[in-house]
């Protein structure tokens, strides 16, 4: 018996004198599609790993695939690592997509908490997603986007003047006063986004 394994994760089995393509299980190609986003997947990336719509509807059947939101599934259990609820938030309202205001607030370390739901702002779009508030732009300057704990997030000035929509003073001066403690914007911008 021996094998080579092939780059898309099958491998050729050798029998004798035959040699024989042995593919990986589809709970297999789930996990390893998952396992760089925190254990969520959707399910174009799941056909695009080479499983039918049948397999997924088995492993779905199964629990081998748990629902988190359309077309979003934890792999092999709902215990998600930490950020896995906002990874799975982002895939879920698709490419271009940020996390934002009191999300955006937690991943910047601004606020205690990460909140429910998962805030997201989106730039067009009108599909709701129960379980993540969608926030909706007309447009969203790429300077304003940062990368977080390999997310992207709303840079700490965009996400204090949403937070500031959503929260009352008082809480908006103590994220105002972490960020400064945390040297994450300059004095005077943070200073100035509360007065307004």
């Amino acid at each position: 018996l021996m094998h080579r394994m092939r780059p898309e994760g099958a491998c050729l089995v050798r029998r004798g004198d035959r040699w024989r393509v042995v593919r990986p299980s589809p709970i297999l190609i789930a996990s390893r599609l998952a396992e760089p986003q925190r254990g969520v997947v959707t399910r174009d990336q799941l056909r695009a790993g080479g499983l039918s719509d049948r397999a997924i509807g088995r492993l779905i059947q199964s629990e081998g695939l748990l629902r988190l939101h359309r077309g979003v599934f934890a792999v092999g259990h709902r215990q998600l690592p930490p950020l896995g609820a906002e990874t799975a938030a982002l895939l879920a309202c698709g490419r271009g997509s940020v996390l934002s205001h009191r999300t955006a607030a937690a991943v910047w370390r601004l606020v205690d908490e990460f909140p429910y739901p998962v805030d997201v702002t989106v730039v067009r779009g009108n599909a709701r997603h129960p379980g993540i508030c969608v926030h909706r732009t007309k447009s969203l300057d790429r300077s304003a986007i940062r990368i977080r704990d390999g997310l992207p997030a709303t840079d700490p000035e965009r996400t204090l003047l949403d937070l500031a929509a959503v929260t009352s003073r008082r809480e908006l001066e103590l994220a105002v006063d972490r960020g400064r403690a945390r040297r994450t914007r300059r004095e005077g911008r943070l200073r100035g986004l509360v007065d307004r």
